[in-house]
């Protein structure tokens, strides 16, 4: 029994120990009261806080995350002393503050990553050497689509930028970027549309475009998308009706450019060309046929002159009207030989034709998607044929062709014309994806 009392008595007096040990320790340590300890806790944040104006930005947000981190161990530890109040109550406003300047540098050091390579490749592409342009052109296509991926609402004029030099390229034959490019070019339109903002970071006005890729306003952005689209389709993809759309919107906005007027008459010299073979192989087919089979052949003749003149008059029109807006002098005669020789292949003359295009070209362009209206002439003088081929009082083929398939109905006049001249293209050279921002220092 003894014994047990013994050991009881020892374990009170241990834990006693103990007790009085921790409270003597306490006391030593009181927080409020440790003047050195604040200082060294102060002199630690204040040594961390200058290492911010590290020239590398990422040493620089680093010492800012270590010198936030001691702000916090030193209000844990002093934050309710009064000796500390001063510093306390500081360091209460100023660490938020510090942190959302952290987070901004942060991101700013993230989106140096794709702008700075960015802004360097739309400085290299102002250059005369190929492959260094193309280089250049990769590389803005490679950095500003990352940048439109991560940040879109900030860098929406990139869309226009990329989109143009997809179209510029594939209007030269280059059609290595078209499938981005008329991505871009679509979603530039789409924003547009929709009213979005195209406010670069940084900037207050909108930018239609970034540097040499941009256009003086929204209209002719608009517009110039249209047309790339319409040519990336129409010489890329060989989707000429596909393109009609694009083309006609974009001769609504750009009342100065010539080149939708070209590119649609493109389309109807091939529609033309194929009604031609359609009459030669009528023509052809009228060998060896009945009386009744002649007179539906030649019925079929007609509609396809008719149809064939609906053609003639479009390409006439619409060369006309690139004739019209273009100021370049060598152009503006190669578009008046064209012309001439659509209005020749309709009326079978040459007089007339300055006043007809002045007429055509003061009336609403047509939209090039509607379906050509057949034009049939009055019928030509009728003559009887002694061999039995056609039948008595049927008009003969040789009227109908000579008269319908003159040269040069089936050769294409010329390729088409450029679809954007530097004289009516707003350039903006100079301007980066970012302009130059002072940091700020601190919070």
């Amino acid at each position: 029994m003894t014994k047990t009392i013994f050991r009881l008595t020892t374990a009170g007096l241990m834990l006693a120990g103990v007790i009085a040990f921790g409270a003597a320790a306490g006391m030593a340590q009181d927080p409020c009261t440790d003047a050195a300890g604040q200082t060294a806790m102060q002199d630690e944040y204040d040594k961390l806080w200058a290492g911010k104006n590290d020239p590398d930005p990422s040493k620089a947000i680093a010492n800012r995350k270590q010198a936030i981190n001691s702000g916090k161990a030193f209000l844990d530890k002093y934050g309710a002393c009064e000796s500390a109040k001063e510093r306390a109550d500081w360091l209460k406003v100023q660490l938020p503050k510090q942190e959302e300047t952290v987070k901004k540098l942060s991101a700013d050091v993230e989106r140096g990553q794709f702008v700075n390579p960015f802004n360097a490749a739309l400085k290299a592409a102002d250059t005369k050497d190929a492959a260094a342009k193309q280089k250049a052109y990769d590389d803005m296509f490679t950095y500003g689509g990352q940048i439109l991926t991560k940040w879109p609402e900030d860098y929406r004029p990139v869309e226009i930028a990329l989109a143009t030099i997809a179209g510029d390229e594939a209007t030269n034959g280059n059609f290595k970027y078209i499938d981005n490019g008329m991505r871009y070019a679509k979603l530039a339109l789409a924003d547009m549309d929709a009213g979005k903002s195209f406010i670069l970071i940084g900037d207050t006005k909108p930018l239609w475009g970034i540097g040499n890729f941009g256009f003086k306003d929204k209209n002719y952005a608009s517009g110039y998308m249209n047309l790339y689209i319409g040519t990336m389709m129409y010489n890329g993809q060989k989707n000429k009706a596909g393109a009609l759309p694009y083309l006609y919107k974009s001769s609504q906005l750009l009342t100065d450019q010539p080149s939708p007027y070209v590119l649609i008459a493109g389309y109807y010299i091939d529609q033309l060309n194929a009604v031609v073979e359609e009459i030669k192989t009528l023509t052809a087919s009228q060998d060896g046929k009945t009386a009744d089979e002649l007179k539906a052949i030649v019925e079929q003749i007609k509609g396809k002159v008719a149809l064939q003149n609906g053609y003639a008059e479009r390409i006439a029109d619409a060369y006309s009207r690139a004739y019209k807006v273009s100021t370049d002098a060598a152009f503006k005669a190669k578009m008046k030989d064209y012309a001439t020789k659509a209005y020749f292949q309709r009326f079978g003359k040459n007089d007339g034709v300055d006043a007809w295009m002045a007429s055509s070209t003061a009336k609403p362009f047509v939209d090039p998607t509607t379906p050509v209206t057949p034009i049939a002439d009055p019928e030509p003088a009728k003559t009887t044929t002694t061999s039995g081929a056609v039948a008595a009082g049927a008009t003969t083929t040789t009227t109908t062709t000579t008269t319908t398939t003159t040269t040069p109905t089936t050769a294409k006049p010329a390729p088409a014309a450029p679809a954007k001249t530097t004289t009516t293209v707003a350039k903006k050279p100079g301007v980066a994806v970012t302009k130059p921002v002072a940091k700020k220092r601190g919070a």
